[in-house]
């Protein structure tokens, strides 16, 4: 069923597909490194059809926001190789185990710009890429 509302952006409803999940008939590591793995799957399709699918086997993230007393928001600036790029952004990094996300926010505001807070609140998490990887990425603010 279409979405109801003529707001372009706007909808109302939840879209959910029908098809049941793919199953899992194997999966192998075929890569680990300290952030992340590469993983391979042999899938059964709903339609009975057999498919491999690799993808990003990561541990999970967070972004922090850290806002100062004054209400600016601290960006470090960062070079990112695979887009070969330098990039703005808020300090992030992976959750290492055993680590919680929130613990992992703590560490990484620590880490990245030195900074404290009194406050770390959790605005959400998502996916980043769903499609190559299963990072879920937690997304806080900080400040004092």
């Amino acid at each position: 069923m279409p979405c109801s509302s003529s707001i372009p952006g706007h909808c109302t409803e939840v879209l959910m597909a029908a098809d049941p999940l793919w199953e899992t008939l194997t999966t192998i590591c075929l890569w680990r490194s300290q952030w992340y793995n590469l993983r391979q799957d042999r899938i059964r399709l709903p339609t009975g059809e057999e498919i491999t699918y690799t993808y990003q086997d990561h541990p999970g993230a967070v972004f922090v926001v850290p806002f100062t007393s004054d209400g600016r928001v601290v960006l470090i600036r960062q070079y990112r190789h695979p887009i070969r790029e330098w990039l703005w952004e808020v300090p992030a990094g992976a959750v290492e185990a055993p680590e919680t996300p929130v613990e992992a926010a703590w560490r990484e505001l620590a880490e990245e710009i030195g900074g404290t807070a009194n406050e770390m609140q959790l605005v959400g998490d998502f996916f980043a890429a769903s499609s190559v990887s299963n990072l879920r990425i937690y997304v806080f603010l900080a400040a004092d």
